[in-house]
């Protein structure tokens, strides 16, 4: 406990002398970071195969997905150090300024933290990452990973220490005293209205839930207005059904997936992924290939629904009426609100931010991707001649 005080101590001090670097020192560091991990992709691979055979035997397929290191998602972390390089720096802007009735001038800018802990489960790739957003706002950051990510996770500290020239904190206190920023759970919905253009519908239902089933952006349970819901069954089971998505249906919806079925006869291959939603299964961040159906009378309904069940963190409505997906942008309690998009947008690269530390769902001190003005905090500079109170 003593040494891991002490490299605390050692970051805090480190992290003050961030500051004073250069933006261009900053970034180069960055993009040599990105160039290193692209020379070294063997020895990465190579520690995470160690990692995938230590791996539990009943670890769940989306547990080792995140766990899991090919050549595309280290030339991924490659692009989003290069991208964090090529952001404006935020130390130092201007947020506000003005010339109070006395004469004083006074602004407000940005400033780093000062030294942030980072706490996470499977995902090697979130070390350059979460790196790249501290190191360049000037943030010491000590780094805390799961058991199952030892061997990769050293790895790729080793990478970087080469880079920068000192070891990260490998081991952190578990009981934190200070203020955090909360990167919950992703049980995620999609809403499709009435007057949804079903082909886009069914489209994004399918991409949310598949394309990368593992991830806290993807949705855990489609909402289907009860005007439409025959016709949006009959699309969206069998789009679906090649993916392997297991569905999860409300009574109602199972009933009317089971006529659908007896209907289409040997097209409803479909129907054996069907099965009725447990009591826990709307509340369930599956983080697998499991999806949730629940049909809904209306959007007040729809609403009332991602209230009771809704993490806070992504929610979409399929619409073709503007008031309508105003109304849902504006009264759904979540960090992202899409109309007519997937929500697996959600994420600090794909916002545009170069990367991210995780998706916050709280609302202080900050809401939905954390990115570089994320780890920055405000404060005032003020100039005078002379002036007292």
């Amino acid at each position: 406990m003593k040494s891991i005080e002490d490299s605390l101590f050692k970051l805090k001090a480190a992290s003050r002398k961030l500051t004073s670097l250069s933006t261009t020192s900053r970034n180069a560091v960055l993009i040599g970071l990105a160039d290193r991990l692209i020379a070294s992709e063997r020895e990465i691979l190579t520690a995470n195969e160690d990692d995938l055979k230590s791996l539990e035997p009943n670890a769940t397929a989306a547990f080792r997905d995140r766990l899991t290191l090919n050549t595309e998602r280290i030339h991924s972390m490659a692009v989003s150090l290069r991208a964090v390089a090529a952001l404006p720096d935020p130390i130092g802007e201007v947020v506000d300024s003005r010339t109070l009735p006395n004469g004083l001038k006074a602004r407000r800018i940005r400033s780093p933290l000062g030294t942030l802990l980072m706490i996470f489960e499977a995902r090697p790739n979130v070390i350059s990452e979460v790196f790249a957003l501290a190191f360049k706002t000037g943030n010491g950051i000590a780094l805390r990973g799961g058991s199952e990510s030892k061997a990769t996770a050293a790895t790729l500290y080793k990478i970087i220490a080469k880079e920068i020239g000192d070891s990260l904190i490998e081991r952190v206190s578990r009981e934190a005293k200070m203020p955090v920023i909360k990167n919950d759970r992703g049980l995620c919905h999609l809403y499709i209205h009435t007057e949804a253009n079903l082909p886009m519908a069914i489209k994004i239902a399918v991409n949310a839930k598949t394309q990368r089933p593992s991830v806290c952006n993807a949705i855990e349970t489609c909402l289907i207005d009860r005007a439409i819901a025959e016709q949006t069954l009959r699309e969206l089971l069998p789009a679906m059904a090649p993916h392997h998505v297991r569905l999860h249906c409300c009574d109602d919806s199972y009933q009317l997936a089971q006529q659908i079925a007896r209907t289409d006869g040997t097209e409803s291959t479909w129907a054996t992924a069907l099965k009725r939603a447990g009591p826990a299964d709307f509340n369930t961040e599956y983080l697998d290939l499991d999806l949730n159906i629940k049909i809904v009378d209306n959007i007040e309904t729809a609403l009332l629904h991602i209230e009771r069940f809704g993490s806070h963190h992504s929610e979409a409505i399929i619409t073709e009426n503007e008031s309508i997906a105003r109304q849902f942008q504006r009264d759904v309690d979540a960090a992202c609100v899409y109309w007519n998009a997937s929500t697996r947008f959600t994420d600090g690269f794909e916002l545009g931010l170069g990367g991210e530390i995780g998706i916050s769902t709280q609302k202080l001190h900050v809401r939905g991707p954390v990115g570089l003005k994320e780890l920055m905090s405000i404060r005032w500079l003020i100039d005078g001649d002379g002036q007292v109170r």
